[in-house]
């Protein structure tokens, strides 16, 4: 299991290797292996190409999550920001990924509506820095009529979920006509709960991420 990690080099083949991570270069690395993966105590890697040192000012342990969380955030960014969005909504905010986009967020000046599941999630989303926040653990229409307001409110005209299950249905219903829901992860299970009415007459969009 494992895609991505850090460690320790503690061999190498020689070679560039050597000059490129020589034995106790701090790095992380990306496994495309299917026979080993990051939670493995040792891990074989071709120097060249799947492994990257770090900085020493950098704590080894935050290199583990170096490449896929951090890109996937600048390109959600990047993604609403070519809709030409005011603003966007993103389910599973309280993950990992989504405190990335919070921050990176604020940095861009781009208004962010964070869907999360319970309020000990909004208080650490708020100590972020995060101004909307929305909990679905309340009765259904009325967190879904608070996330329609905020979205009327900012302009948000598109979402970011995570989840997939009945949220995916509940985001395309809550969106402005031509609006639409990228989908990047299935924490819910298949995407369901999607009104037909909402893809043919109001012009809503469901696309992959």
């Amino acid at each position: 299991m494992g895609k991505e990690g850090c460690g320790i080099v503690v061999a190498t083949g020689g070679g560039l290797a050597t000059y490129h991570c020589p034995i106790g270069t701090r790095v992380r690395f990306a496994c495309n292996d299917s026979k080993q993966g990051s939670y493995s105590e040792y891990v074989t890697m071709n120097a060249l190409t799947g492994v990257f040192p770090m900085p020493d000012d950098v704590p080894i342990e935050d290199c583990a999550s170096f490449l896929v969380n951090p890109y996937t955030a600048v390109g959600i960014l990047d993604t609403a920001g070519s809709s030409s969005a005011k603003a966007f909504v993103q389910t599973a905010a309280a993950s990992q990924l989504g405190r990335m986009i919070v921050k990176l967020a604020d940095m861009r000046g781009v208004q962010v509506i964070n869907v999360v599941r319970r309020e000990e999630q909004r208080e650490v989303l708020e100590k972020l820095g995060a101004k909307h926040i929305v909990v679905t653990s309340g009765e259904e229409e009325s967190w879904k009529l608070e996330l329609k307001a905020k979205m009327e409110e900012l302009g948000a005209t598109c979402a970011f979920d995570a989840v997939s299950g009945d949220m995916t249905g509940h985001l395309l219903e809550v969106l402005p006509p031509g609006g639409t829901v990228y989908l990047y992860g299935g924490l819910a299970g298949r995407a369901g709960n999607i009104n037909p009415s909402d893809l043919i007459y109001q012009r809503k969009q469901l696309k992959s991420f």
